[in-house]
């Protein structure tokens, strides 16, 4: 079970603000770039957009998120949906009352999401084909369940909850009456009975739902006890599957609330606003202190641009999956990932990085701006808008290259050294060419020179060599490099961990490589659970001071 550091107050640093500011600027310009289209959808109203806002699929995209920021793309959240959605329609036909099928169907829901952790704890096998797995049975029983696509629910289902709707807009109307002296005003107030009252009612359900999401988020540091060791917090992954599973039953409740009638699923990815959505809300970019909330308050945002490009992008499908969506979502994906690179000073292509993330923004700014045009112009827009962003894949491309060639200088490899001061010579020479994501396996007995090896290391990235000590009795030591470098070195030591496998994946180090990079002394200890590739250092003593070093990429 790999566990993530992820903390919940916001502290920014320098390290830090550069991609909040990224993620923050790319939305905020797609989101001007595609609100002029918005009045095609619907009425065009300011309705219309709270609609969009809080979508029925909304509250499953926070279980994505949420999931997804502890190491979990959970693919089994659609057919939880329509789990969901069936749940609440066979209850309401049986006659139970539709606030109780409701709350029963996020509980179902909620009950998948445990399973879903449960077996991601207990099984070795990746999370997202665990949750692929459980989503494949999900939809086979529902699909053995159910001979007709559609589950419909009485057309008199939900007339308790319109009817109180309308009468909170008369008593409304009645007090703007008496404190309101002008037509415009007393307007305001008018009963939604054009718009949809039920629509509103599952906009006000949904932004509950994320309104308590963010609340817990923002107090959760302070409930949770200050453990002596971070990465020890084992509960929260299977809460956060578990709340997945929860807001995937909920949003099958919002749909049925919507359409009077709910789908029986019937493929595992049922669409691509979700994980289009999350990829928009920088998940993958922002990292550290309260980066979790800030995805959150992004994803409503990042929902409604994903529902409106997905309605106004040039329309291309494949098998019913929006090519519109998937273009938008490589390209964001691709400017993310440029951008990461670009500004870590480690990489020696970081300005072919740069370009092509200029490339990737200008692309997406033209596409941005097709759906406002008529269909010619827009077809023209749209091909220029690919063509360019293609172009800035293919920079990624050689910058992917030039780093691989660059590693082959150092890696496959045999050195020896004969003092303590070669060994750190050695490790600095290493450290000059690490950079985000690298980890480093140390093997050799007591006394080979490992943590001597780890103080070059440090010297090569600019950090304080004289922090540098083993972290026999700790485990783990973080050592913060100078700010231009963006990279934290993570120093582990599994000399004296009594089940080295399963306590290693308890430390986290996949969200360390997120973000930094990893040493790790007697590496063979829990040589099957490495995260690949990785780098192993092999140490043969062959006298009282020389030492014979093999560096070999490790790649399956």
């Amino acid at each position: 079970m790999k566990l993530s550091k992820e903390q919940f107050k916001f502290r920014l640093s320098k390290k830090q603000i550069y991609y909040d500011v990224f993620v923050v600027g790319l939305l905020v310009t797609l989101t001007f770039l595609l609100l002029p289209g918005a009045k095609r959808i619907g009425d065009g109203s300011g309705l219309t957009i709270s609609v969009l806002l809080a979508a029925a699929g909304l509250p499953a995209a926070l279980g994505f998120l949420l999931a997804f920021r502890y190491g979990v793309i959970d693919l089994s959240i659609w057919a939880v949906m329509g789990l969901g959605g069936l749940v609440a329609a066979g209850l309401i036909n049986a006659g139970m009352a539709p606030l109780g099928a409701f709350v029963l169907a996020v509980g179902v829901g909620a009950i998948v999401g445990a399973i879903n952790g449960f077996l991601i704890c207990r099984v070795r096998l990746p999370a997202i084909i665990i949750t692929a797995l459980v989503g494949l049975v999900l939809l086979g029983a529902m699909n053995w369940k159910y001979s007709q696509r559609t589950v419909f629910v009485p057309e008199t289902t939900f007339d308790n909850w319109v009817s109180n709707i309308h009468e909170f807009f008369d008593a409304t109307n009645e007090e703007s009456e008496k404190t309101s002296a002008s037509d415009e005003k007393e307007e305001i107030a008018v009963p939604p009975s054009i718009t949809g009252p039920l629509m509103v009612l599952r906009t006000l359900l949904v932004f509950i739902a994320w309104t308590a999401v963010l609340l817990v988020l923002g107090i959760a540091d302070n409930i949770i006890p200050k453990a002596s060791h971070p990465y020890k917090k084992w509960w929260i992954r299977p809460v956060c599957i578990c709340v997945s599973g929860a807001m995937a039953g909920l949003s099958g409740a919002c749909w049925l609330l919507d359409m009077g009638h709910t789908p029986v699923p019937t493929r595992l990815v049922d669409g691509l606003t979700i994980p289009v959505a999350v990829i928009l809300t920088g998940t993958l970019l922002l990292q550290g202190r309260g980066r979790t909330m800030l995805a959150v308050i992004f994803l409503p945002v990042a929902v409604l641009c994903a529902s409106i490009w997905e309605q106004l992008a040039y329309p291309i499908t494949i098998m019913g999956y929006s090519m519109g969506l998937l273009i938008l979502g490589v390209i964001v994906l691709a400017a993310q990932w440029a951008y990461i690179r670009g500004i870590d000073k480690t990489q020696k292509a970081r300005w072919i990085y740069r370009i092509a993330c200029g490339l990737e923004l200008l692309g997406l700014v033209v596409l941005g701006f097709a759906p406002q045009m008529e269909i010619d112009h827009a077809r023209a827009f749209f091909l220029i808008g690919v063509s360019i962003s293609a172009g800035g894949l293919v920079l990624i491309s050689i910058g992917v290259i030039m780093g691989s060639c660059r590693r082959t200088d150092i890696v496959n490899k045999t050195y020896e050294t004969n003092s303590p001061e070669e060994t750190h010579k050695l490790g600095a020479k290493l450290g000059t060419n690490l950079k985000n994501g690298d980890c480093i396996a140390l093997i050799g007995n007591l006394g080979a020179g490992k943590t001597v090896f780890v103080r070059g290391l440090a010297e090569g990235l600019g950090c304080d060599v004289r922090l540098v000590s083993s972290p026999t009795y700790v485990l783990v030591q973080e050592y913060s490099c100078p700010d231009d470098k963006h990279i934290p070195l993570y120093h582990l030591d599994l000399y004296r961990l009594g089940d080295p496998v399963e306590e290693f994946s308890d430390l986290g180090v996949d969200e360390m490589l997120s973000n930094g990079i990893v040493v790790i002394e007697w590496a063979d200890r829990a040589a099957g659970a490495l995260p690949r590739p990785y780098t192993q250092i092999s140490i043969t003593i062959d006298g009282p001071t020389a030492r014979n070093w093999t560096i070999s990429r490790i790649d399956n």
